[in-house]
């Protein structure tokens, strides 16, 4: 047995489907789910009522219409042992998004900082893409010396983890439109 052991699991068969269907980028919709209720999500992540149901608790928001991108996660090294250069413990991600209701969110926006329970979730084209652990967000906005400048909020989402987000086929009508409430 090797004192400082590697990643001992077995690699599931790699897919070489040459007929899957491509996913294609932009953060298009965005949100944030309350650890308060991240368990219930992720026993049922693909069931539209599960997301309901954290809508009418207020413990999931859905931001439906976004625009914004998901930069390639930053490697975390650690050192090497033996003849292994470095060991890979982990990734840092960094999310951006612009959610262009301005003028009515900024008491939202506001009460986001410094917050320190919230996973996040985005929508690609056909995946939804949750978070394995709570996230740091940074709401932001800029204002232009522009007489025809839009005003969006610019959000910067971080977290560290060891692993890629959950990926789910993006359930049915979560995405649709802006919840306002029962």
């Amino acid at each position: 047995m090797a004192y400082y052991p590697s990643n001992c699991t077995d690699l599931p068969q790699h897919d070489c489907n040459p007929c899957e269907n491509r996913e294609y980028g932009r953060v298009r919709s965005a949100g944030f789910v309350s650890k308060d209720y991240y368990a219930t999500l992720i026993a049922g992540p693909e069931d539209p009522t599960v997301w309901a149901a954290g809508q009418e608790s207020n413990l999931i928001v859905v931001i439906p219409e976004t625009n914004g991108s998901v930069a390639a996660g930053s490697a975390k090294m650690g050192p090497g042992y033996g003849e292994t250069v470095d060991t890979l413990l982990g990734y840092e991600f960094t999310a951006k998004f612009h959610d262009p209701n301005f003028v009515s969110n900024s008491q939202f926006y506001n009460a986001l900082i410094g917050q320190r329970n919230y996973y996040f979730f985005y929508r690609t084209s056909t995946q939804t893409f949750i978070t394995n652990v709570t996230v740091t967000i940074v709401p932001n906005k800029e204002v232009k010396d522009d007489l025809n400048g839009e005003i969006v909020w610019e959000n910067t989402v971080k977290w560290i983890d060891n692993q890629f987000e959950l990926m789910i086929n993006t359930p049915d009508g979560v995405f649709d439109d802006c919840f306002t409430g029962a």
